[in-house]
């Protein structure tokens, strides 16, 4: 993973385009390609791209809905 300082930008097209390329047009159907493009971001996901080692809370707060891990 990138180390980010507050205003960094980074830009992935390049890595992406080339999953893209490496598991051709319906790249989107593989779950390795999906692995890896997880991996791009720092997150680790299963092969049914479920999301594991999740180190941030979120709290949602809706009108009638309160979600809090």
């Amino acid at each position: 993973m990138y180390h980010l300082d507050r205003n960094d930008m980074i830009d992935l097209c390049a890595d992406l385009h080339a999953i893209r390329q490496k598991f051709g047009p319906q790249y989107y159907r593989e779950p390795q390609a999906t692995v890896e493009a997880a991996e791009l971001w720092g997150a680790q996901c299963n092969r049914h791209s479920v999301m594991s080692q999740i180190a941030e809370k979120i709290r949602i707060e809706h009108k009638g809905y309160l979600f809090h891990p």
